[in-house]
């Protein structure tokens, strides 16, 4: 046991570098870091708005392995969705209600939001067809509001492709998706172990 004690302490840096007690504290950037990568416990995931263009106020938090990212930006439907890419991430997808509450819990309480919620140009109907982030596949569930999705009159033209969350009721409403909307948005990808 004497002997295992003294490697340890003759090794002394070595370990902390191994253990990863050499890296900064939390909420010190600049203190030292090790030259070799540590064990993926030793940091949480990285959750960022680094990389995310919003003249506004941004916030990020991550939920789960999901980093979710917001921006106060009012902006067309188009726009969010290009920042979103540029960021690395999709347009605020709720595939799951854990999804929405940790939107609302976390990035934004209040006020109507984009989501990444968009109806294929081949739609007969408002209510089909709807996909996030027009990946084609019909959601696990819909939180529409009374009425909705109605395309603007009940009877499906392509006026209202898009669609958001709104404020109060958490509830979804089907817009048009060009530059008369505009509201603040979400991104949010998975982050990777």
């Amino acid at each position: 046991m004497g002997r295992v004690l003294l490697v340890l302490l003759v090794l002394g840096s070595g370990c902390r570098a191994v253990f990863g007690l050499d890296d900064p504290l939390p909420g010190d950037p600049a203190g030292p870091i090790d030259a070799a990568p540590d064990s993926p416990i030793d940091a949480p995931p990285l959750c960022s708005t680094i990389g995310l263009t919003c003249a506004g106020s941004s916030v990020a938090f991550a939920c789960g392995q999901t980093c979710w990212v917001g921006c106060t930006d009012v902006v067309s439907h188009t726009t969010a969705d290009t920042r979103c890419g540029n960021w690395g991430g999709k347009l605020a997808p709720f595939v799951a209600m854990s999804d929405q509450d940790c939107f609302r819990q976390h990035i934004q309480p209040t006020g109507d939001s984009w989501t990444g919620l968009v109806q294929m140009a081949a739609a007969t109907m408002p209510a089909d067809l709807w996909s996030w982030n027009g990946n084609g596949l019909t959601p696990p569930f819909f939180n529409w509001a009374t009425n909705q999705p109605n395309d603007g009159d009940g009877t499906e033209n392509g006026t209202e492709q898009c669609a958001q969350i709104l404020d109060g009721t958490d509830k979804w409403q089907d817009v048009p998706c060009g530059s008369a909307s505009q509201f603040p948005f979400a991104c949010s990808t998975h982050i990777d172990d």
